[in-house]
């Protein structure tokens, strides 16, 4: 039997959007080799999108 056989399909589907709404963006290695006081910083880059006219 499988870990969520038991479960309703409403029951699933709540479980799903709360796993989804939980989940962080990124790599799982890099967050968490990452410290949340130094992650952010000043450095950034930027890039302009611009139309090509031949």
């Amino acid at each position: 039997m499988g870990k969520y056989d038991h479960l309703e399909r409403d029951a699933l589907i709540r479980l799903l959007e709360r796993r989804d709404a939980e989940r962080q963006l990124g790599l799982v290695r890099e967050r968490e080799e990452l410290d949340p006081e130094t992650a952010l910083n000043a450095d950034f880059v930027a890039l302009e999108r611009m139309r090509w006219v031949p």
